[in-house]
Order: C-alpha cells, then structure tokens, then sequence
C-alpha cells in the first residue's frame, strides 16, 4: 500500500510542478454529491450495486495543487446467491418459496486526506482533476436474517477498521460565479482482512468556491 500511495503522490507533485506557473485554485472549493456504487474483485462476490454520498474540502497549496479532505458513506447490497450458498438453500426453491433477505449489506465509512491536481486552470469552463489520498475506514457486514417458509436463524454480521485508500479523477463545470457541477469516479480500497475491500463510487454533485473579495 506504501509504495503505491507514495507513486500516486509523487505523480501529482511532478504534474503540479509543471504546472505552477498556471492559475491557481486559490480559493478553498467545497462539494457535496452522491451516486452509484458497484463493487469490485473479491467484494463482488459477495455484495452488488449500491450507493454513495459523500462531501470533500480542497484547500489550495500552490499552482494546481491543493490539499483535499474527504468524508464518505458507501453501501454495497447482499448479493441473494452468496448469502444462500452460505445456508445451504436452494435459489430456485427460494424464489419459488417467496423467501427474500434482509440486511447483510456491506458499508465503508471513511475518512481521507491527500492531493488534487487541477488538469486546466480553474477559470476554464470544464476543469478536469485528478487526486488520491490516504486515510482510515469504519466498515462492516450488517446482519442478515433470511425469510424463507417461516425466518432462519440470523446470521450476525460484524464491524472492522482499516487503512483506506482513495484514487480516481473528475471534472468540474462551471454554472455561475462560484457554483459549479461536478462528476468523480475512484477507487476505493479499504485495507481489510482476509481480503481487502474494494469499491467504485460514481459520484455527482455540486460544487462551491469561496471566491475572493
């Protein structure tokens, strides 16, 4: 994870570099947006699409570059085949039962602080970026309880911490005079065991700049 994060960071540093003598976002940006959320590797075995809200600070440092602090909230559902491998229950004779699931959800809150590069001067009308950062995740399996010819015994899901990584890139449109529109894509992990939680939030929103006096 070290060696990635460090790679991913230093390619940033080498872009804003190059780019310092360009306008800078001077100004501190605010966002707030949700979407879809779909999983990925080994977490797509067990959980499918969900959902994602979440809100992010970037404060400028110098050129393009600027600092960005992320809190996020994503919900991954129970995929219906897994859980029953797990109780040893037919899936057609589920269907055909009326049994569904309740629960058993998978959730990742977390918490980030790393770099954002503006890709074009933030006075242009579409700002691509990209950023990556680093931080701390409260996930977990929520419980389950199967419905099925009468309720099975819950199953008892449980809670974990772990590191979190975050990568991906974006692009901000701007509306008016400090308003903007704004679509984000990352990956997500969450340094999790036996195996690490992985993610794709989708995300659209909105974006405000304190603009200068």
């Amino acid at each position: 994870m070290r060696r990635f994060t460090r790679s991913a960071l230093v390619v940033l540093l080498a872009m804003a570099g190059d780019a310092s003598s360009a306008m800078a976002q001077d100004t501190p940006l605010f966002s707030l947006g949700g979407g879809l959320a779909t999983p990925s590797g080994v977490t797509g075995n067990a959980h499918t699409l969900g959902f994602q809200a979440g809100a992010t600070g970037v404060f400028p440092i110098t050129g393009r570059l600027g600092i960005a602090t992320s809190a996020s909230y994503i919900r991954l559902g129970a995929d219906q085949n897994a859980v029953l491998a797990e109780t040893d229950i037919d899936p057609e004779s589920f269907e055909l039962g009326g049994g569904f699931i309740d629960g058993g959800y998978r959730w990742i809150g977390g918490v980030t602080v790393g770099l954002r590069l503006l890709l074009r001067p933030r006075d242009r009308q579409i700002v691509p970026n990209l950023a990556a950062g680093v931080g701390w995740a409260f996930t977990g399996v929520a419980d389950r309880r199967i419905w099925y010819l009468g309720e099975i015994e819950p199953i008892e899901g449980f809670n974990e911490n772990a590191p979190l990584m975050r990568l991906g890139g974006g692009v901000e449109a701007h509306v008016r005079d400090g308003v903007g529109l704004f679509g984000a894509v990352r990956y997500v992990v969450a340094f999790t065991n036996p195996d690490r939680t992985t993610a794709l939030p989708f995300t659209f929103g909105v974006s405000l700049r304190l603009e200068e006096r």
